[in-house]
């Protein structure tokens, strides 16, 4: 009697979705394609990337692998907008330094900070020391931060410096230096160092302007995904406000009104109930969003409580 090869299940055979020796093509396009999901499931981690659906943060994936920008570090998403951070203006500058056309390159702060006179001699010269630049750059001494972005070219004698500033009202409508005064400044002065000696490396200056325009592009799909799902939560969570505020007729929905909770008040004290059962009713009545629809409910119960006197008539509250 022969036997027969028992098919493997049909969940373990499709287990990787594809069966034989796929041309290096397609697995390229594979590997590329597990690569922006764990991408995507890293951003869903970061609280701005929580707030985006799968394909949205497949696309930002897709975005950095494309010009070389780690999503998960070298960019902030405010508003929706992507911008590049100060994690990435010092690695393309480090990217420079090996290559030898940048000597180095460091973010300077030089804000107030009077908890400097507090640290002795020392203390007191980095103060005078952050004085003297912000006095040279004409920063304001309320910014919260400041930063001076020094970098020097191996072909030039002079450091080139950019200069940014955020916070403390020191810039009108700036609500993204405001909420993230350090990281902003950082990343705009070493932006405007970058700018500076563009011609001086303009391999550089091109890529850069690529990486930016391509940002701008990627942050209206982030603006456009993050309103839609802003959109739904509103629909599924509507705003409590709006029910208690008796906008519905629906008295499902309705907040009783101060009438019916008076005749629930007037009928508790003449129904024949227990003291216990009595202050529970109480309570729950007098929450401010004891619905219409129970409020009538119990008026019908208590009114059936009470015991009747002959001529007496309880009948239902037309209030609701």
């Amino acid at each position: 009697m022969s036997t027969s090869t028992k098919p493997e299940p049909t969940a373990v055979a499709l287990r990787d979705a594809s069966v034989g020796n796929l041309p290096p093509a397609i697995q390229e396009r594979l590997q590329l394609r597990r690569l922006s999901n764990q991408v995507a499931g890293e951003l869903a981690k970061i609280n701005w990337g929580a707030k985006l659906d799968l394909d949205t943060r497949r696309a930002v994936a897709d975005w950095g692998r494309q010009f070389r920008v780690d999503v998960t570090t070298e960019i902030h998403v405010l508003g929706g907008n992507i911008y590049l951070n100060a994690a990435f203006w010092l690695r393309k500058l480090s990217e420079l330094v090996a290559e030898g056309v940048v000597e180095y390159a460091v973010a300077d702060h030089v804000e107030d900070d009077p908890r400097l006179k507090k640290l002795g001699p020392e203390g007191e010269g980095e103060y005078s020391r952050r004085l003297r630049e912000r006095i040279m750059h004409a920063i304001p001494d309320a910014a919260t931060s400041a930063v001076v972005f020094r970098v020097k070219l191996r072909s030039m004698e002079k450091e080139v410096v950019g200069v940014k500033w955020c916070g403390g009202g020191t810039r009108k409508s700036d609500p993204v230096g405001d909420a993230m005064p350090v990281e902003t400044s950082e990343s705009r002065a070493a932006r405007r160092a970058m700018r500076l000696i563009a011609t001086h490396v303009p391999a550089a200056s091109k890529e850069i302007e690529a990486i930016e325009t391509s940002a701008e592009q990627l942050s209206e799909r982030v603006v456009e995904a993050k309103t839609r799902i802003a959109d739904v939560e509103a629909t599924r969570n509507p705003p409590r406000k709006a029910i208690a505020a008796g906008v519905s007729d629906d008295p499902y929905t309705q907040v009783a009104t101060n009438e019916q909770k008076a005749e629930i008040a007037e009928l508790l004290d003449k129904a024949d109930v227990t003291d216990d059962e009595r202050a529970r009713i109480a309570t729950t009545a007098g929450a401010k969003d004891y619905r219409a629809a129970d409020a009538l409910a119990l008026i019908e119960r208590l009114a059936s409580l009470v015991p009747q006197k002959q001529g007496e008539d309880f009948s239902l509250s037309s209030e609701g």
